[in-house]
């Protein structure tokens, strides 16, 4: 069984279509999502779609992303509703042909906000690797992580290992070079699908890359050369 780890998605449908079509998935292998599904990209809609029907079927773990959070919130407050219009709202609206104004948040499908406000989680602990939006503060076990930290830190540089030893495998801080940042203790696959770069996948077991745009553009990497 493989592991795929797929970084930050915003709405960019055609991008993880082409991912999920190019890499032999298998029924059985496993898929870590590492969250901000929403907001930027054209097709929020069609993304929660696919993670939803994939977490039905037992084979996803989707991570919680800020873009998530702020969302969740911008439905009671009219106030962050208003900031998150800017925050790549308006495009989440649009992809569900609701206009940018408070009373829509109340038209979003249910199954899409209940997926994540009760379906998603703050981190994914594998066998070498800890799967995180953010970050983590390296000190500190993962029961004693704030969830802050875990979705809202960037990741500037390659801190200490973490007190478990693990790899920490994250998204978040966006890659506006397209490629995947790799240093001793820490990759990034956060590459800016909705910009117009890419939506990159981690298989885990295998440690190797592929990734998609909004073009329908595929490539793999082996090592550090795109095949």
């Amino acid at each position: 069984m493989a592991t795929y780890v797929i970084g930050d998605i915003h709405g960019c449908w055609t991008a993880l279509e082409t991912l999920q079509r190019q890499i032999p998935i298998r029924e059985t292998d496993s898929i870590i999502t590492l969250g901000d599904y929403v907001d930027r990209g054209p097709n929020v809609r069609a993304v929660l779609d696919w993670l939803i029907e994939r977490h039905q079927r037992g084979t996803l773990q989707a991570l919680i992303g800020n873009h998530e959070e702020v969302m969740l919130q911008a439905r009671d407050n009219e106030a962050v509703f208003n900031d998150w219009l800017g925050f790549g709202g308006r495009e989440t609206l649009a992809s569900y042909g609701l206009p940018p104004a408070f009373a829509s948040m109340r038209a979003l499908p249910t199954e899409h906000v209940t997926f994540i406000k009760n379906h998603l989680v703050d981190y994914v602990e594998l066998e070498e690797f800890i799967c995180v939006h953010g970050n983590l503060e390296r000190g500190e076990p993962l029961a004693r992580q704030s969830s802050q930290v875990m979705r809202w830190r960037k990741f500037y540089g390659d801190g200490p290992q973490h007190v478990s030893g693990k790899k920490i495998l994250c998204g978040h801080t966006a890659q506006r070079s397209g490629e995947p940042l790799v240093t001793n203790h820490t990759i990034c696959i956060d590459t800016c699908a909705y910009s117009g770069h890419w939506l990159t996948a981690f298989e885990v077991e295998a440690e190797r890359y592929w990734q998609a745009n909004e073009s329908g553009a595929f490539v793999e990497w082996r090592g550090d050369l795109r095949a």
